[in-house]
This record gives C-alpha cells, structure tokens and sequence, in this order.
C-alpha cells in the first residue's frame, strides 16, 4: 500500500514536472515566433541580412520610414530607410554603437550611386555603387577633408584590404601540395623577364626572389569595374612587388600569345603602319613568303615547365613609389605606363585623326573608333557614339574631345625589322563630348 501511494505520488510529481516544462516550452515558442514576425531581410551591397525590424507596416510588409537591427562586419549596425511596399527606397544611414556612419541611397531594395562611410573620429571615404556591387576607385579623406589615399575596389574589396592577407609561401610548397595553397592571396617579388599577350589578358613571367618562375596573368583591356586589377604595364628587366590569389601548378597555354610593345616605344614616324583593325590575333592569319609567318606564336622554353600560375590583382613597380597616386598628373606616359591608375579620370585631347572605323548598325546612332595624334605625337585609340552623323569627323580632321580614360587598347603590329608580331598597347579614351 505504501508502495502505491509512493508510486502515485512519483507519477503526479512526474505530471506536473511535464506539464509545467511544457508550458515553459509553449511561452518560449510564443515568444520567439513574437520576435520574428518582426524579422526581415534587407540587401548591404551584395550580401542578404536579416534582423528586427521597426516601424510600419502594411500587408504584412514594411512600408513607410523604419529601421532594422542586423549584424554587418560581424558588429551590430542599425540600418535606418524608408520603405516602399517592403523595398527599401531612397538615402538610407547604416550607423554603428561606436558613431561609424554608412550613407547610402536605395533604389529597389538595392544601393546604388555614391557610397560616404563615416568613421567615428570624422574621416571618411567615398566610393560608387551598382546595384548593391562597389567598384572603382576609392578615395579616403581626412575630417579636414584632406585627400588622405586613393584606393580601388576588386571583387567588393578594397585592394589595400586584399593585399594585407598576403600568404606566405616557398616554392617547393606550392609544388608539392598546390591544392592547400589554392585562392590564396599571395605576394611576389622579382622581377620580368617576359611580358606577352592574348586578346583580353596579359602574361607576366616573373623570376622571382628565390630563383625561380611564375606566371601572373590578369585582363588589361577594357576596364572591368568589379574586378580591374590594378597593374601596370610591365616592360622586361622591371622590379615589382606582385599580389593575385595562387590558382594552380601548370603548363601555360601558349594559344595566341604574342609579344607586346608599348606606343611610346614605337617610332612616330611608323604610326601610318598601326591598324586598329587587328584588334584580334583570329584576324592576322596572312603569311609573307619572305618574312615567314607574320602568325608564329611566341617560343619560351619555361611554356614546357611546370610554373605556379597567380591572377594578378595588383602590383607596384619598384623605383615608381613616388608616383602621386592622389592627384594624378595626365602626363602621356604615366597613362601608358600605368593605365589603370588613370582608368576612370577625365581627359581633354586635341588631335588629328589618323584612322576610323565606323558602324552603322545602331539605328539611333553611329558608333566611331578612331585613331588621334596630338601635336606631341601621342597615340590614343578613341570611341564615340555620334548621335548627329553630320559631326562625324574624317581622316585628316582636327577635333578636340572629352571623354574617360579606359585602361589599355591593343591591336596587333607586325615588326618589319624585328620580323614579329606584337600586341601594340595604347590607351583607350571613352568620349563623352567632341568637338
């Protein structure tokens, strides 16, 4: 009897023990569905955050001025907006508990436009950005507005970031267990014993430090906002300092590669032999019974060897330091030597043109690339889009223009006296107003 009575006291205990968890349990289920039906997600640039929100709504979505609580570089920010049937519209402030400020404008649930951040001590930097990417170059002021640097933006990180997490490595690593060392960022010194290139790439053969060879390659035509890799253009003997991320151990392929010469090594006098209709090796594919094969691709005896290859994202020359990277001087040569220094910055240019190519395929306007030398003998390959035909210049013409400068142009240039081909480089100028 005893025995009963202990066993139902246990079974009521037992009860009230579930019965009390589970309206524990129930409360902290109401609770936390409570929370989130005030949890939405909101888009920082390009990655989806979700938080808290507070403010009005209607539909179920936030509408009219509100905020959010999120995590944003792993610290607690409030994003401040106004809503417009659940998408964030118009300037929006992103603050954080030690007084940074992110000022932003949305369109769509997505930035767009200029970019300030403000640090608490009043310096700030201001950059651009396109649907929720940043690109292009940076520029970091003091809280007296004082050009502090400049800097860039590759892959949404700025480059002086990037360069920081430099790996370190040994030759002898990379070869022997190149998978632990891939996409990693990687800095290089030593110095360039062969510069070639492709239609849309240029190939660096470093030798480096330690002795041995390693390929570093990037794109060096047309400026690519997200992803320019800030490098110079190399000529052979120079010293650099070199960051990319490690991809592999290989053999180059060696398909259309080609030597290259910069304009300012070309003799004015032989512009007359420069086409800007051999802008791609598929279009050099005549022979010369004398000359041999104006198409022979280049030979190097380390395309047989096995070599770390590295995507370049950035370098510096060695001996160049002093170059103000702040305020940029437009001299010819520095554009040519250092074209995605200047790619972005405006530049006015008076000059004859040379040679044209026209295309008439636009129904509303008429798409130019010309050839123009200025009274200095400086070489650009420039494009313009006529709206008016009637302004269209002709060879022999004399015009001025506005426009940006966009990075590098190539085109293909057969050396009689050296007997080879060679990827010509200039620079390239977007033309925003000619006269």
């Amino acid at each position: 009897m005893l025995f009963n009575i202990r066993k139902k006291k246990s079974r009521r205990l037992l009860l009230n023990i579930v019965f009390v968890l589970s309206l524990e349990t129930l409360g902290s289920q109401t609770a936390y569905a409570e929370k989130n039906t005030n949890y939405i997600t909101v888009q920082v640039f390009d990655k989806i955050y979700s938080g808290i929100f507070s403010g009005k709504e209607e539909n179920g979505m936030p509408e009219g001025k509100g905020s959010v609580e999120i995590e944003f570089n792993e610290e607690k920010w409030s994003l401040s907006g106004e809503w417009e049937n659940g998408k964030l519209e118009g300037d929006a402030e992103i603050k954080n508990e030690e007084g940074a400020i992110i000022y932003v404008t949305y369109e769509e649930g997505v930035v767009n436009g200029g970019v300030k951040e403000v640090l608490a001590d009043g310096s700030y930097k201001v950059y651009k950005c396109n649907q929720g990417e940043k690109y292009g170059s940076v520029y970091e002021y003091s809280p007296n507005n004082e050009l502090i640097r400049r800097d860039w933006i590759y892959e949404n990180e700025m480059i002086s970031s990037l360069t920081e997490k430099a790996s370190e490595f040994t030759y002898e690593e990379l070869l022997q267990d190149p998978e632990t060392y891939k996409k990693r960022i990687m800095k290089l010194t030593g110095e360039i014993v062969a510069v070639y290139n492709t239609d849309g790439e240029a190939y660096l053969k470093i030798l480096g430090e330690d002795g041995n060879i390693y390929w570093g390659y990037y794109k060096n035509t047309l400026v690519n906002n997200y992803k320019q890799a800030r490098v110079p253009n190399f000529e052979i003997g120079e010293m650099g300092d070199f960051y990319g991320t490690f991809e592999e151990v290989c053999l180059l392929s060696t398909d259309a590669l080609y030597n290259t010469k910069s304009i300012l090594n070309l003799n004015p006098k032989r512009f007359d032999s420069v086409s800007i209709a051999m802008a791609y090796s598929s279009m050099l594919q005549y022979k010369d019974s004398d000359q041999g094969d104006r198409n022979t691709a280049v030979l190097d005896k380390d395309f047989y060897n096995s070599c770390p290859k590295l995507e370049l994202f950035y370098a510096e020359k060695n001996g160049f330091e002093d170059i103000n990277k702040k305020e940029l001087s437009l001299d010819y040569k520095e554009i040519c030597e250092f074209p995605y220094l200047y790619s972005g910055n405006k530049k006015q240019i008076e000059g004859v043109v040379r040679q044209e190519i026209i295309n008439y395929a636009d129904e509303e306007k008429v798409y130019a690339a010309f050839l123009l030398e200025t009274d200095k003998h400086e070489l650009y390959y420039v494009t313009y889009y006529f709206e008016d035909e009637t302004k269209i210049p002709v060879v022999g013409n004399r015009i001025k223009i506005k426009g940006v400068l966009k990075g590098n142009y190539k085109t293909l240039y057969y050396d009689e006296k050296e007997i080879k081909t060679f990827y010509l480089l200039m620079p390239r100028v977007s033309v925003v107003e000619a006269n």
